[in-house]
């Protein structure tokens, strides 16, 4: 059979309902939008529900994100989690998962971006970013001051044992994470670039980490590798080096074939200009009618398991709904019944 995973906020309305759903082996809680004391909210919350689906937490390495949104009224300006370089500037810099991009100036010791033109979309704290130069260094120490914050108040609840580790590339990113967490705990292991991808095949595969599993992010190895479809390659490759490893992101998409999502965007960005528009937002997300999947997503899964995929990780944005979240796993599920044991 294969392993089904999701992303949920104990905050969410539905959480209830799928922490205890016999279909799923895991869920992956993502904070990387929440503060500290947001966190502490969270397993306050969590502590109250008793979930039987074992939960696993997030934590954020060097994977670039917004920091702060600064007020500039021509251009997007933001301010980066870490410090980069770069080998030219203005860089192309891609948005929302490569939905959006811009080209933007570094500035502040690599701490700053100033876009020359707007995105498309509104950019809020806590979104992730891809600099797609490739002479990039992201510098700085491996966790900011308020994501090793966060792990203190998520180890010292006792609640969760299991975690997700983003952008692992190299030995040392496993060993200071297990300085934070310990040695006993399940981690796995997300692979969300190039240098991941070497990591994996060189050093994950020969050492062996104990406690520990690959996960093929592919959210961002989609936008981190050279050309889209070299994530297929990618994909093999970390099946071959941890025939357990978990395939997350970019899959069952086609559930949310609702335009809700894009208008809401637009909407959002609307918003800044006319804050009237804020009241609509709730209609608009409330329209998310889930969608049948396309045969295009089953042969996906069906090339992912035919590689050796045995275990699925659902994306963010299609577990932020309760409709396309039910549908998604219902598919995934009906299809594993079918296919996998073939």
């Amino acid at each position: 059979m294969v392993e089904v995973h999701v992303t949920l906020l104990p905050s969410f309305p539905h959480f209830a309902k799928f922490a205890h759903d016999p279909r799923l082996t895991g869920i992956r809680i993502n904070s990387a939008m929440l503060t500290p004391d947001d966190v502490s909210r969270e397993l306050t919350i969590l502590r109250g529900v008793v979930p039987s689906v074992p939960c696993a937490y997030d934590v954020k390495g060097r994977q670039l994100r917004v920091a702060e949104v600064l007020d500039n009224p021509s251009y997007l300006d933001v301010r980066l989690n870490h410090p980069v370089t770069c080998t030219s500037s203005p860089t192309l810099v891609l948005l929302k998962a490569g939905g959006d991009a811009g080209m933007a100036v570094l500035s502040e010791d690599g701490t700053r971006l100033t876009f020359t033109a707007n995105p498309k979309f509104s950019v809020k704290v806590g979104e992730s970013v891809c600099v797609k130069d490739p002479g990039l260094v992201v510098g700085g120490p491996l966790f900011t001051h308020a994501e090793v914050e966060k792990v203190a108040r998520v180890r010292g609840s006792g609640l969760v044992h299991e975690w997700y580790l983003s952008y692992v590339e190299e030995a040392e990113d496993v060993e200071a994470f297990r300085g934070l967490v310990g040695d006993e705990d399940q981690v796995y292991l997300k692979i969300e670039s190039q240098r991941g991808l070497a990591f994996a095949r060189y050093v994950w595969t020969p050492k062996k980490f104990p406690r520990t599993r690959l996960v093929a992010a592919c959210g961002d190895l989609f936008v981190e590798v050279d050309q889209p479809h070299q994530t297929l390659e990618g994909i093999q490759s970390i099946l071959r080096a941890d025939p357990t490893a978990v395939m997350g992101s970019r899959m069952m998409l086609s559930v949310m074939r609702s335009p809700t999502a894009y208008l809401c965007n637009q909407v959002e960005l609307a918003v800044e200009d006319d804050p009237a528009l804020a009241a609509v937002l709730p209609l608009l997300r409330g329209s998310c009618e889930p969608a049948v999947p396309d045969l295009a997503d089953f042969a996906h899964l069906a090339w992912m398991y035919d590689h050796g995929m045995r275990a699925a990780l659902l994306c963010d944005e299609i577990c932020l709904h309760p409709e396309h979240l039910e549908m998604a796993v219902g598919a995934v599920s009906a299809w594993a019944a079918d296919y996998a044991p073939r």
